[in-house]
């Protein structure tokens, strides 16, 4: 007999995968930004600036860029289109396509 919290995987809390995918690559964006202009503020003035510096400070200017076009390209759990739209970088609080709020459908914490 199902869980009756299961859904047709008969896996208890499956709905909550999908949006614990979005909190990592959201928090992977945000510290990526937080940390940009301070580590970059202690490379330059730890290290001389050559070639190298400058190459690193492009290197995490990519990765951010990276990891925000990783977080917008992830797909609403209902529809399946990207949860921002295309080309959006914005963030609304809900699907650009079907209108699914954030967190919507998420089971309660702790079930």
């Amino acid at each position: 007999m199902k869980h009756a919290n299961a859904d047709s995987s008969g896996v208890r809390g499956d709905k909550d995968v999908p949006w614990r995918g979005y909190l990592v690559r959201s928090v992977i964006l945000w510290i990526s930004i937080i940390f940009f202009v301070p580590g970059i503020v202690l490379l330059f003035s730890l290290a001389r600036v050559d070639w190298a510096t400058i190459a690193l400070t492009l290197i995490w200017f990519v990765g951010i860029a990276g990891a925000g076009s990783w977080q917008s390209a992830w797909l609403c759990p209902r529809c399946r289109h990207s949860f921002q739209g295309e080309g959006n970088w914005g963030y609304s609080g809900k699907c650009s396509s079907c209108g699914l709020k954030a967190w919507e459908g998420r089971p309660p914490a702790g079930q």
